[in-house]
């Protein structure tokens, strides 16, 4: 074990509802208030999840992928081995942690679509009841339980400009051992740190608050969220960097 610091950084957002809206809604405004506000809580966490903690410098183990040259052939490539290359790098993790095998992959949009044309996941699973690369099938191939990609699209334009859109994550695919529940006896990639009056929700939630406002005439929600996604155990990850292309 060791220690550190963290700090939870607030994030809130409201959203205001006009009385006279109410009148001529045809939807529930309070419902589709909560549910658009969660949402964007929800992304400005994996925003800071795969801005913080999927670059090269926070793993002990750090690998780039290129056509030749370079430390894997980068999975676009005819002569890629995903598989193998996957399997060579979760054993280093596993050394690292003293037996704790990586049970998370992490994949960009750009290496999971590359993944699912690979000739090497084709060859994996040409014999399961659908033949078509999904999720489950890669976390069984690779050995993991879990396999998730980070689909989250953001805006990064100031507001009232015109939209400039983009994936969150990019071309990487991270390897690693996340404990299923936090424990002070085992090594853990990393850790969402959050305040528990605003997990009110649940794990990773929002409270939502509300207020009647006079000026203009109207209704506020409000989410508040505040959580600071830090890495706890450098040797338990392993990050796999232009992995698609290169």
């Amino acid at each position: 074990m060791s220690t550190g610091t963290y700090t939870c950084q607030e994030w809130p957002l409201k959203k205001l509802i006009l009385a006279k809206d109410r009148t001529d809604a045809d939807v529930d405004l309070d419902l589709a208030a909560t549910k658009f506000l969660t949402q964007q809580i929800l992304l400005r966490r994996d925003y800071q999840v795969i801005s913080a903690l999927f670059t090269s410098g926070n793993w002990t183990t750090n690998a780039t992928g290129a056509a030749s040259g370079a430390d894997f052939v980068h999975f676009s490539s005819g002569s890629s081995t995903p598989f193998k290359t996957v399997r060579t790098y979760a054993r280093t993790v596993q050394k690292l942690t003293d037996g704790f095998a990586p049970n998370t992959i992490v994949a960009g949009p750009e290496v999971h679509d590359v993944l699912c044309e690979n000739d090497d996941s084709l060859d994996k699973i040409k014999y399961t009841q659908l033949g078509v690369v999904t999720n489950e099938l890669l976390a069984k191939a690779l050995g993991v339980k879990q396999y998730l990609v980070a689909e989250a699209v953001y805006n990064s334009a100031a507001a009232g400009q015109t939209a400039t859109l983009a994936n969150m994550g990019g071309d990487f695919l991270w390897i690693g051992y996340v404990s299923p529940s936090p424990s002070q006896f085992e090594p853990s990639a990393m850790y969402t740190f959050s305040w528990q009056d605003y997990d009110a929700a649940g794990k990773g939630g929002a409270l939502m608050k509300r207020w009647v406002s006079n000026d203009p005439e109207g209704e506020w929600i409000k989410a508040e969220a505040a959580f600071d996604p830090k890495v706890t155990a450098a040797g338990a990850g392993c990050l796999l960097t232009n992995a698609a292309t290169g």
